[in-house]
């Protein structure tokens, strides 16, 4: 299997009420502590530029454990467009290391975080942080 090729970013609105030093935390909480990454504020927003090729692996390991992976595999494709996949996160979940998936705004009551994957195949994504073989020990 050649490498999969991908990128991701997350970003979130820092409100009134936050620790913008809480928020950036919360969002490196998606990916594992080796992963490196950089982190850019701008205005009323954090942004994590995550870099290397396992920069989801902690979303995919979380899918399997959660038994979501179905769920994420619908997210995945359903929200894939021109080479990117944007996909929300509960905020106060991500806080404790726990990578939940929201469909609508609402459903994240201080804000989601959104997760950006640039990729130019979304299948092999999908399949990567999905398939059950992915995860056989």
């Amino acid at each position: 299997m050649s490498k999969l090729n991908y990128r991701c970013e997350a970003y979130a609105k820092i409100n009134p009420s936050e620790d913008p030093k809480a928020v950036e935390t919360a969002l490196r909480l998606l990916a594992y502590p080796e992963v490196e990454s950089e982190t850019k504020f701008m205005n009323n927003e954090i942004r994590i530029i995550f870099t290397g090729s396992s920069a989801l692996k902690k979303m995919r390991d979380q899918a399997a454990a959660r038994r979501v992976r179905a769920v994420l595999r619908r997210l995945l494709l359903s929200n894939y467009s021109e080479g990117k996949i944007t996909i929300m996160l509960n905020k106060q979940a991500l806080t404790r290391g726990i990578i939940s998936f929201v469909e609508s705004e609402s459903e994240s009551p201080l804000g989601p975080v959104y997760l950006e994957i640039y990729t130019s195949d979304v299948q092999a994504l999908a399949s990567y942080l999905t398939s059950e073989k992915s995860f056989q020990r």
